[in-house]
């Protein structure tokens, strides 16, 4: 670590690629998740779900690294992205099996069999909780994949954040969708991330970033967690470009999980 950052100093600051080129920056984000697939041995066979990918390449880059030829159910509640996304994982992972579920985790669990190896999301709770405080209309932003929240995200917030007892309620049924997801279907491990989206930071909804990570701390403590210090070891081995968001919140390990079955 260098001046209380995660991850290696390599001496070079962040690409400005990294705030312009969405590509770029996934890539990036998916050299993280190609090192803890290694961790946990991740074969290129293997039966994978990810959650609510939206508009992002990062998961998928990250298998089309292990020439992934396996099945993966992609579940996003929003049809719309979905139409966006496919040709992008389709280009990525030409010999996998790919099958899209454009519905909410709690209605794709009946559709899912009952073994797969391995569930991933990627920085999804906090659309998760949008779409569960009933504001489905202000996750469209995402097709579009902006560095600014839509003018509907941010009122939707404010509105949902008014109402403690309905914000409780929908991170608590983000929660035990998970929960659920992984009793129902067994996965060897569930691997999520939730770290301060810069984002939402830079336009004042830290509120909502703060309300995802609640999640991830409630599934954290429903599961059986590999040792914080060895998911650490892992984000370590990436630099973090003595930028702050990079090394505070990307690479912490306080903001990632890997879980064994609960």
């Amino acid at each position: 670590m260098s001046n209380d950052l995660y991850g290696i100093d390599i001496k070079q600051s962040m690409p400005e690629s990294f705030r312009t080129d969405h590509i770029i920056w996934d890539k990036y984000i998916s050299s993280i998740w190609l090192s803890i697939f290694k961790f946990c041995n991740i074969q290129k066979n293997d039966s994978i779900i990810e959650i609510g990918p939206g508009n992002s390449i990062k998961i998928g880059y990250a298998l089309s690294q292990l020439n992934f030829c396996g099945t993966l159910y992609i579940i996003d509640a929003l049809p719309e992205v979905i139409d966006t996304l496919k040709p992008k994982y389709e280009e990525l992972l030409p010999n996998a099996k790919i099958i899209w579920l454009d519905k909410p985790v709690i209605e794709a669990i009946k559709t899912l069999p009952k073994h797969i190896d391995y569930i991933l999301a990627n920085h999804v709770l906090d659309d998760m909780l949008i779409y569960a405080a009933k504001h489905s209309d202000a996750l469209t932003w995402s097709k579009s994949y902006t560095h600014i929240p839509s003018n509907d995200l941010q009122e939707s917030w404010q509105e949902i954040s008014k109402d403690i007892n309905e914000l409780k309620q929908a991170q608590s049924m983000v929660s035990k969708e998970i929960i659920n997801l992984i009793n129902q279907i067994n996965p060897t491990s569930i691997i999520l991330n939730q770290y301060p989206s810069a984002t939402l930071n830079d336009h004042g909804m830290i509120s909502l970033n703060n309300a995802a990570i609640d999640i991830l701390n409630m599934i954290k403590d429903e599961a059986d967690q590999i040792e914080q210090a060895e998911v650490q070891n892992i984000l370590n081995l990436h630099p973090h470009y003595n930028n702050h968001h990079i090394g505070q919140h990307v690479l912490n390990a306080k903001y990632w999980t890997i879980c064994k079955k609960i």
